[in-house]
């Protein structure tokens, strides 16, 4: 797998990292989500590693599409991820998994987010969801910034 995201849980939900989407090694893209409870890594680091797939319901929520190069943070309950390329094209979505209830949610996003993208950067600063760069859809390799205030789901651009 290649192009997925890792991303670290708040303490409050334990040691653990959460893992999205991909590509596979047939060359299919993914949208699993797994859970890698690491054990107490506090010393003396009691406890083994341990993969599990995280299955939402599909009833409240879809999983998002399969996807690669997409980026992920964490925001409050809520593991948040962004863009990427399916298998139709590049993403410039937000979807949201409920890291309580494990349910996926499409948050409504207001203002103008960047354009469709894949292999950008993104990190969490006061409350916000920075994403910088990538590839476009017409291969430019882009070097904007956005963020999205996810207080309100609203993109918005720095001057």
């Amino acid at each position: 797998r290649v192009n997925h995201t890792l991303t670290l849980l708040p303490k409050e939900y334990g040691f653990s990292l959460i893992m999205f989407g991909g590509r596979l090694n047939n060359g299919q893209h993914a949208n699993e989500t797994y859970r890698l409870d690491v054990g107490d890594l506090n010393p003396p680091r009691q406890g083994t590693w341990q993969w599990s797939e995280v299955i939402s319901n599909p009833a409240t929520g879809n999983p998002p599409v399969a996807r690669e190069g997409h980026t992920a943070v964490i925001f409050r309950n809520y593991f948040v991820i962004f863009g990427g390329l399916c298998s139709t094209g590049l993403l410039n979505d937000i979807r949201a998994l409920d890291l309580d209830s494990m349910e996926w949610q499409t948050p409504p996003v207001a203002g103008m987010p960047p354009i469709r993208r894949h292999g950008h950067a993104s990190a969490t600063f006061a409350r916000r969801m920075v994403v910088f760069g990538g590839f476009s859809e017409y291969g430019d390799v882009e070097k904007d910034l956005y963020v999205l205030d996810m207080d309100r789901w609203k993109w918005t651009t720095p001057e």
